[in-house]
């Protein structure tokens, strides 16, 4: 049971760091067109790059009976969590901001749910009437 454990944890780690590839592909390729996600979905997969990466190493440990005590791994979590992921986020956060900043904004594009949430920006505001379909 711990290897289908760790299995889906480093599945879990996989997929958001897949995800997580798109906003550093932001931060070094001009686009025409860019859809930024809010700041809660970019925390929300870097912590989730973060938790299934601990998760993988603490079933690990279990399997091989590592002798470092798991206090260890839950405060490296806390950091990894609460310290290290918010100031990731921020660091793309506003990097995208200022590296888009002369984008204008399709306002028409806007996506806004409990959920969900995007900004769309595109190089010239012609560019916006074309991605609306």
């Amino acid at each position: 049971m711990i290897y289908i454990r760790a299995l889906f944890s480093l599945s879990f780690m996989l997929f958001c760091l897949y995800l997580s590839i798109d906003y550093f592909q932001l931060l070094h390729q001009k686009h025409d067109y860019i859809v930024v996600d809010s700041i809660i979905n970019i925390w929300a997969v870097v912590s989730g790059t973060f938790v299934g990466g601990l998760f993988f190493v603490y079933y690990m440990m279990m399997v091989f009976s590592s002798k470092i005590p798991s206090v260890y791994l839950n405060r490296l979590g806390l950091i990894l969590i609460f310290i290290a992921s918010p100031l990731i986020t921020l660091y793309i956060n506003v990097k995208i901001t200022s590296l888009y900043s002369s984008y204008t904004e399709c306002n028409d594009l806007r996506e806004l749910s409990s959920r969900y949430s995007s900004r769309t920006y595109a190089i010239s505001p012609e560019l916006c009437e074309p991605l609306k379909t």
